[in-house]
């Protein structure tokens, strides 16, 4: 009888294919799983992003608010009006300077609030006034007598960052300056810089329908008030949200739902993300829904699964039916003979050889029994003959030889491995691969070799590498420019105190530091002297050599009086051609001293064109008994008018320093 030809396809090939695929399906599995952490990942990174930027602009916002309320009310023009509450003045005065500030900074808002709280005038919205502000800011401005800043409410259920400053000039109350910025301007600046679609809503239980529709018809809020039980739509940066993100939103708001999650409308995939937004009371009054459109990623992820299991796929058709060969020709040497057997083999090592994917197999030690043509390729060997005999920790860096012996000892043990590993070629290059290997066992259950293939994944891997360094490089132009924005704040805030003409201070600074002077004489009774410094004959200097000389003078009259006093002392310009001396520490007889020492050195600092320029000072004494430190100033004016009908060039002083006149 001839011999039977046993079953090698049930008893080797089928449990071979079985082994295959679910090798294939761990590595496309572990793939896809590596993917979708990474996604996970950038998602939650979106959003702290996010977040990092909302806090910076509403603090560089503060700051703005903050310059532009100071110089709104150091505006005489402004003071004068706001006196008279006069509406139309102050519109007319102000109007210009709001679409200056809304145009470069976003501020939406400017509010003139008489004592009372009641509104005069709305820049913004002209034609609403009169009605009475309960906002907190406001209450506590005006309790605390200092400006305050926060996020709140407005009767026309806007949500604005609204900056409130006590409008004194001296110690009278004009009433109150309020600037504000709104959300709106927020996502904008959001959208350009992360490049996310954002938008707003107020939490209904917060405002009402009144208020809503008057700011759909004034402000031009977005949604309607009856489409979604919780939220009120105010603005947003997509012509059309999808409708998946409002049940999501609500969910959020009433604490049921996550505040990161993927939407799909129709083909489009999004990330969804949200933002809480607290007023200045700690209440969760709105938030924001931060959008980004996923579709160009999920391509790119679909494309690189589809390469994976089209390399994994090709790979079980190719050793599958290689195998299936093997074991045709391994039944055909068992009936017909060795040499139909040693063909076959041939031929199944020809196939293999040109796998596309990366295969080898190794001793117990460690070392290449095989590989084909991709695994030599992947490692810079010029043939898999020149692989045979080495050591696969070759490859590895040098110092962690004993960590590839732990690594192929867990292999072996656990007869699998699923890595993705970092490998240096023969040139010195480095690739990255991912790995997936298995053990094979003799007959009586000792290792026998490994057989592993690679996925090089370099390209992928540099890919994002290169992600991770334009987010970085993103982060640096932001804190760029916001280091830009803080500089310039400096330099404004330096203008706003000083004289852009002599370069010492100006009014507002002098006013500040006699505030600060008197209140450390009430403190330690320490006197000071204040002196009133007039130019002698200035408008006949302008009339008879003109405006340029007549700065000209100015600018020497500063620098003598700058160099003349000590540097404790103070000196600013008060005023056209006047300026104030404040002398701390400083009795009636010193004061005078310094009172006569100025008059010569403003004499000696000739002009060349105009010649000798005199001044005129008027002396006063601060004392604790006075009522503010207004009073030794008005003493030191007049007594400046006294100087000048003596005839000028000259000071005048309280009594006591006669013998010096």
């Amino acid at each position: 009888m001839p011999p039977s030809r046993p079953n090698f396809q049930r008893q080797i090939v089928l449990p071979s294919v079985a082994a295959l695929a679910m090798v294939a399906a761990l590595c496309v599995g572990s793939f896809y799983y590596y993917l979708h952490w990474q996604d996970t990942e950038d998602t939650r990174d979106h959003l702290q992003q996010a977040v990092r930027v909302w806090e910076r602009l509403r603090s560089d916002t503060t700051e703005q608010l903050d310059w532009a309320a100071h110089q709104a009310a150091a505006d005489p023009v402004l003071q004068a009006a706001m006196r008279r509450r006069d509406a139309a003045a102050l519109l007319a005065q102000a109007q210009p300077t709001f679409r200056q500030l809304s145009d470069r900074f976003g501020i939406g808002h400017w509010y003139f609030i008489t004592p009372d709280r009641r509104i005069l005038l709305r820049v913004h919205s002209p034609q609403d006034q009169g009605d009475e502000v309960r906002r907190k800011t406001l209450v506590d401005a005006a309790t605390l007598g200092q400006p305050v800043t926060g996020l709140e409410l407005g009767p026309m259920s806007t949500l604005t960052l609204r900056h409130v400053l006590p409008w004194r000039v001296g110690d009278e109350l004009l009433g109150y300056l309020e600037f504000g910025t709104e959300v709106s301007w927020f996502e904008r600046r959001i959208q350009a810089l992360l490049g996310l679609e954002v938008l707003a809503a107020v939490h209904k239980e917060y405002t009402s329908p009144q208020s809503f529709e008057r700011g759909k018809r004034a402000m031009g809020l977005r949604g309607e008030w009856t489409e979604h039980p919780t939220l009120a739509l105010l603005s947003q940066t997509l012509p059309s949200a999808p409708s998946e993100v409002f049940p999501a939103w609500q969910d959020f708001v009433q604490a049921q739902g996550p505040q990161v999650l993927d939407i799909r409308e129709g083909p489009s995939a999004w990330w969804l993300g949200f933002m809480p937004l607290r007023d200045y009371a700690g209440r969760e009054v709105a938030s924001l829904a931060l959008l980004k459109n996923r579709d160009a990623l999920i391509a790119h992820r679909q494309r690189q699964i589809a390469s994976v299991v089209a390399a994994v796929v090709v790979l079980m058709l190719l050793l599958d039916t290689a195998l299936a060969l093997r074991v045709r020709r391994i039944a055909a040497t068992v009936l017909g003979g060795q040499q139909a057997l040693l063909e076959s083999e041939q031929r199944l090592r020809q196939l293999f050889a040109h796998l596309p994917v990366a295969y080898d197999s190794l001793d117990s030690a460690g070392r290449w029994l095989d590989a084909n043509q991709a695994m030599a390729d992947l490692l810079g060997y010029d043939t898999p003959a020149q692989m045979r005999g080495h050591y696969f920790y070759e490859h590895w860096d040098a110092t962690h030889h004993l960590r590839f012996e732990e690594a192929f000892a867990r292999f072996k043990a656990q007869h699998g491995i699923q890595s993705e590993l970092t490998l240096r070629r023969r040139d010195g290059r480095w690739v990255t691969a991912l790995f997936s290997g298995r053990v094979e066992l003799d007959a009586q259950g000792q290792f026998l070799r490994t057989h592993s293939i690679a996925v090089d994944i370099t390209e992928r891997q540099a890919m994002e590498q290169h992600i991770v360094r334009l987010n970085a490089e993103l982060e640096t132009k932001v804190a760029a420019r916001t280091a830009e924005l803080d500089r310039l704040n400096g330099v404004l805030r330096l203008q706003a105190q000083h004289d852009s003409l002599t370069g010492l201070p100006n009014r507002r600074r002098a006013d500040e530091h006699l505030h600060a002077e008197f209140l450390r004489l009430l403190r330690t009774r320490v006197p000071y002297a204040v002196l009133m410094i007039d130019i002698d004959f200035f408008k006949h200097v302008n009339d008879s050599f003109g405006h340029a000389v007549g700065d000209q003078v100015l600018q020497r009259v500063a620098q003598a009086l700058k160099d003349s006093l000590r540097a404790t002392d103070f000196v600013a310009r008060f005023g056209g051609e006047e300026f104030l001396a404040i002398l701390p520490d400083t009795g009636p007889l010193d004061a005078c001293h310094v009172a006569q020492k100025l008059c010569t050195a403003v004499q000696q600092a000739h002009d060349p064109v105009a010649g000798a320029v005199t001044v005129s000072i008027g002396l006063a004494m601060a004392d604790p008994g006075q009522q503010n430190e207004e009073v030794a100033v008005r003493e030191a004016d007049g007594r400046l008018y006294e100087a000048k009908k003596a005839g000028r060039n000259r000071y005048a002083a309280p009594p006591g320093c006669d013998l010096l006149l």
